[in-house]
């Protein structure tokens, strides 16, 4: 007999929930977490049935405080612990996904609780959903080194067709900052997700293929949306590194135990991957380091569709070693540019297997940054 653990992407037999609590028949299922704050019952192993924070706890002595999410206190002042297979679930935090709750808080919580908690765990995952999100998702804060993925559920769109998307979607209310900023990263991942920005244009639909790149900004945007040091970015790599330029991103609230609660100068990033993401309707798509320049390399971006932009990914630092970018779909007033965001001198090493749409595959100026560069298999229309 199975047990169904309903989302917990943990193994679902009776045989791996006894060998954790001594015996399927000390197992009690509990409608929600009320209940089991509630419970005064001699059960070693608990099934929660609430929808979306559902899994298996069990009773364990742990110093851990109840926080409501992975550790729970019941009524008798025993501890219940969540069983993890080191993949954490946004929804457990309270994220909704429903296209109107703001979930910025709890998809935040969860990265967070990764990276400053309980650091074997390396994944998040954010089921299917459309996540609205009012402030920057950051991926570390950039005050140590850190490794995590950020995980969705589905490929991305085909040029933005959001109707018809069904995976996983963030939508920021904002253009002030970018939707997702990774910081301080160590082999930190992104993929299947798709995110969906404030820049309404219509791109490939019309003529905002023309030269003239006002067509690719939406004027409702902020002001400091389309600066070279503070793009309007579906996903920036260090985007809070560097001296705080003028104007900056929007002020940012650093939690305490984040450790370092400055706005800016925060560490560098390497062997980042985004794979299999839909980013529309931003200024620029990806932006590896708006203000700084210090290591930024071995980037890899894959599978990618990147529209409705006016650029679609930009390298801003000289230190951005072995950056490669492949198999992904652009269509963009500029496909690719060096020469555009921060200090303006960024390293490309590989571009193959891509399909380019708008008015200009690349802006690669200051060739001496471009020393090897490769550019193999590439189309347009």
């Amino acid at each position: 007999m199975s047990l169904s653990l309903e989302g917990d992407g943990l193994p679902a037999s009776t045989l791996y929930f006894a060998s954790i609590i001594g015996s399927a028949a000390d197992v009690v299922t509990l409608a929600d977490s009320a209940a089991l704050k509630a419970y005064t019952g001699a059960a070693t192993g608990v099934l929660l049935k609430q929808a979306g924070r559902q899994g298996t706890f069990v009773r364990v002595p742990t110093t851990r405080a109840h926080d409501g999410f992975i550790v729970f206190t019941d009524g008798n002042g025993n501890k219940w612990q969540r069983i993890m297979d080191n993949v954490i679930n946004v929804k457990w935090f309270g994220a909704k996904g429903d296209g109107v709750t703001d979930d910025t808080w709890a998809i935040q919580r969860a990265i967070d609780y990764s990276i400053y908690e309980d650091t074997l765990i390396k994944q998040v995952f954010i089921p299917t959903g459309n996540y609205v999100i009012s402030k920057t998702i950051h991926l570390g804060y950039g005050n140590a080194y850190h490794s995590v993925s950020l995980i969705g559920d589905g490929a991305p769109t085909f040029r933005g067709e959001i109707a018809s998307f069904n995976g996983t979607m963030l939508s920021p209310t904002f253009s002030n900052s970018p939707a997702l900023t990774i910081q301080g990263a160590r082999y930190t991942t992104v993929e299947n997700i798709t995110l969906v920005g404030l820049n309404d244009i219509d791109g490939f639909l019309s003529d905002t293929s023309a030269s003239n790149i006002n067509n690719w900004l939406d004027s409702g945007l902020d002001a400091i949306a389309d600066n070279q040091r503070t793009p309007y970015a579906g996903i920036t790599i260090d985007g809070f590194s560097g001296t705080a330029p003028s104007p900056a991103y929007a002020h940012y609230a650093y939690p305490s135990y984040a450790g370092d609660t400055t706005q800016y100068n925060k560490d560098f990033s390497s062997q980042v991957k985004i794979s299999n993401c839909g980013i529309h309707g931003f200024v620029a798509g990806i932006v590896l380091q708006p203000n700084s320049d210090g290591n930024g390399d071995f980037t890899q971006v894959e599978k990618c569709i990147i529209d409705r932009v006016a650029y679609g990914i930009s390298v801003g630092n000289a230190n951005s070693r072995n950056f490669k970018i492949l198999d992904c779909y652009i269509d963009a007033h500029t496909g690719i540019t060096n020469s555009t965001h921060g200090n303006q001198t960024g390293r490309v090493t590989l571009i193959q297997n891509n399909h380019f749409g708008g008015y200009q595959w690349f802006a690669l100026n200051n060739l001496p940054y471009l020393e090897g560069l490769e550019i193999n298999n590439n189309y347009g229309e």
